[in-house]
């Protein structure tokens, strides 16, 4: 299978907030909201959005105490970007491999500890 150009957006602008609620009904067999998935990503300490051709495929948020602990949760991410194996994608092209680990670290920057999850 061709390697997929994936991009991890640091920043939350643009979000399509229906689209990757989508993602996340469908990774996790869930109901959760456009809304609700908009106010747990702006909640949290770092979050990441993969993309490819623009669409968002997948997320993942962490929270921290901003001091000392930190852990990700529900990373989650679409069937194609499943199928294609996020991990498992062809070297050599634009295209980005990374494990779970390593998501909260793609992309640049960090935010503030003032803009730690406060709950769910």
């Amino acid at each position: 299978m061709a390697a997929m150009d994936v991009i991890l957006k640091a920043d939350l602008q643009g979000v399509d907030w229906e689209h990757l609620a989508e993602v996340y009904r469908t990774a996790f067999n869930s109901s959760l909201s456009a809304q609700r998935t908009r106010s747990i990503f702006e909640r949290c300490y770092l979050t990441r959005i993969a993309l490819v051709s623009g669409a968002e495929v997948g997320g993942v948020y962490a929270l921290s105490d901003g001091e000392l602990d930190a852990a990700i949760y529900e990373v989650a991410q679409s069937a194609p970007l499943l199928a294609a194996g996020m991990n498992g994608l062809e070297e050599g092209t634009d295209s980005m491999s990374v494990s779970s680990s390593e998501v909260l670290e793609v992309g640049g920057g960090s935010m503030p500890p003032s803009t730690s999850c406060r709950g769910r």
